[in-house]
């Protein structure tokens, strides 16, 4: 089994724009073969997720919990469970990383 697991999720524009300029200014790369990544986006990436994590852990940051309403069809309970398990999951990599 491999040491870090592979994470895949939609971004709007706008955020992926800041994470490519991001990641341009601190992990320039010479660009792929088909010359579109002009950065080591697994560093980046991750920069900005431990730099959020402890932001929210030591209390810089505060995200207020959302309350769901219950769905009103399949596709929205779909969704609800989906994000119940993102923010799950969200709990145990911030456990890990912080050991709490």
């Amino acid at each position: 089994m491999a040491a870090n697991k592979l994470i895949n999720f939609r971004c709007p524009d706008d955020l992926l724009n800041a994470i490519e300029t991001y990641g341009r200014e601190k992990y320039p790369a010479v660009p792929n073969k088909r010359g579109s990544i002009e950065y080591d986006q697994s560093k980046a990436i991750r920069d900005i997720l431990i730099s959020g994590l402890e932001a929210l852990t030591n209390g810089e940051v505060k995200i207020e919990k959302q309350i769901y309403p219950a769905p009103d069809n399949k596709s929205d309970a779909i969704a609800a469970q989906i994000i119940a398990q993102f923010e799950e999951r969200f709990q145990k990599i911030e456990n890990a990383l912080f050991g709490e």
